[in-house]
């Protein structure tokens, strides 16, 4: 009978493979201050070429991410694994960072890259930062200047010594300030690389990135608004003049043959004029007269006056209206007054009515009788 492999020396390999520690993916920053425009080229160019010589010195798998900085710092490309492409990345991630017009501020980005490897990095990892930078530290206050410095030099450096990040610094130009750059590297025992990028790769630097489809609309519209298109105008060109027609050669009539006879007569001598006759006088001209209107058809004006007529003759009436009423009522007003006095005079209550008219004797004749005769 055949006796079965022991499985114990399998599992216990398997085991001590576990357990051996497990290099972890370099994680490294790309710190870049934003130029000027003159040295754009000459910036990208050389953060090209930095990280080009650590990933020779470093080889491995690495994750790589890049900060431009001029008064502030900003992520322009996150963390992202190395590829062949890497450096063209770089170009691509620093032309659309752009360039500084006014203040630089070295300690502002060497702390954003500080905290960033802290922050998303492994702490297993070997954690790297390339400051590719002149260390210049202007904000235009001398005494916030020398605060800045004292930033970077004292408490920047013992926060990279105290999470084990090692620093590069690649200065650019020969304006870097080489006395900020040994002040931070003294302490955390760092290193300062003096790279050349080649002439080539500098004028690659000077090339722009492409347009996308959207940047080049908004360039369009740029445009327009700029310099707006003539608006052109066309017009139709004149029309030729029309030919004149052709004129057709008279045609003869032919003569009208009649059957009447022909009466040829003498020829009238015109008269003549007797010398002693006067001239005759020239007429003078009258003065044309004016037309007298149909009286039965009426015209504007008579019918302007007949409007003016008749309103005179209703102002005319209504004032006469006007001056009966008022007399009346004066009337009315006096016989009223003669009607109350008399109705308030003593014995007016007495009429012809009330008398007695009747006769009872002689005397009463005679009375009357004398009355009568006085």
């Amino acid at each position: 009978m055949r006796a079965r492999p022991s499985l114990f020396p399998a599992l216990l390999l398997l085991l001590f493979t576990c357990m051996l520690p497990v290099h972890a993916q370099d994680t490294v920053v790309l710190l870049v201050e934003k130029p000027t425009a003159k040295r754009q080229a000459v910036t990208i160019a050389t953060a090209q070429s930095a990280f080009e010589k650590f990933a020779q010195s470093n080889p491995g798998a690495q994750s790589l991410a890049i900060v431009s900085y001029d008064m502030s710092a900003d992520l322009v490309a996150p963390l992202r694994a190395t590829s062949a492409d890497t450096l063209a990345r770089i170009g691509d991630a620093l032309k659309q960072a752009g360039t500084r017009a006014l203040g630089i501020n070295a300690a502002a980005g060497v702390e954003r890259a500080l905290a960033l490897l802290m922050d998303e990095a492994n702490p297993e990892s070997a954690r790297t930062v390339l400051v590719v930078s002149d260390a210049q530290i202007d904000s235009g206050d001398a005494a916030l200047d020398g605060q800045f410095r004292e930033w970077l030099v004292d408490i920047l450096s013992e926060d990279a010594k105290r999470e084990d990040i090692r620093v590069q610094w690649f200065p650019i130009s020969s304006d870097a300030k080489h006395a900020n750059i040994d002040a931070f590297l003294a302490n955390l025992e760092g290193e300062r690389v003096v790279v050349t990028p080649p002439a080539d790769r500098v004028a690659a630097a000077q090339t722009p990135l492409p347009m996308s489809d959207a940047q080049r609309t908004l360039a369009n519209i740029d445009a327009r608004r700029t310099n707006p298109e003539p608006t052109q105008t066309t017009t139709a060109p004149p029309a030729a003049p029309a030919a004149p027609p052709a004129s057709e050669p008279p045609v003869a009539e032919a003569p009208t043959v009649s059957d009447e006879p022909v009466v040829q007569t003498a020829p009238v001598s015109a008269p003549v004029a007797s010398p002693a006759e006067p001239p005759p006088a020239p007429d003078i001209a009258q003065p044309p007269v004016a037309s007298t209107p149909s009286s039965n058809a009426p015209t504007t004006l008579d019918a302007g006056e007949d409007t003016a007529d008749s309103a005179s003759l209703l102002e005319t009436h209504g004032l006469k209206l006007a001056i009966l009423g008022v007399v009346a009522l004066l009337a009315l007003g006096l016989l009223f007054t003669l009607i109350s006095r008399r109705s308030a005079s003593p014995g007016s209550g007495a009429t012809l009515a009330d008398k007695d008219f009747t006769h009872t004797g002689p005397a009463t004749r005679g009375t009357v009788v004398s009355t009568q005769a006085n």
